[in-house]
């Protein structure tokens, strides 16, 4: 079964993302982007679950919410990543 969770390109950004957040030096910055991982990955497994239930029950609830929550999860961690960069360039 297809899955966001496992697929190759998540797993990549997710490490990625573990990898610079690791870097960060200040305690409050990466505690919070430590929980925005954390929620992603929750919302990328939900996600899946509803995707799963389509492919049994061929009624997609809620599917867009999902997809929402992921997309900007994601474009937090991202700029949260790049300001972080940005400020601290070594």
């Amino acid at each position: 079964m297809l899955s966001i969770l496992d697929s190759t390109d998540f797993k990549n950004d997710l490490q990625r993302y573990n990898e610079e957040v690791s870097k960060i030096t200040n305690q409050q910055v990466k505690e919070d982007l430590e929980n925005q991982v954390t929620k992603l990955v929750n919302a990328v497994k939900s996600l899946d679950n509803r995707h799963q239930e389509l492919i049994f029950s061929r009624n997609i609830r809620d599917a867009d919410q999902y997809r929402t929550k992921v997309t900007q999860l994601r474009k937090n961690i991202e700029n949260r990543l790049r300001d972080w960069k940005d400020a601290n360039p070594n």
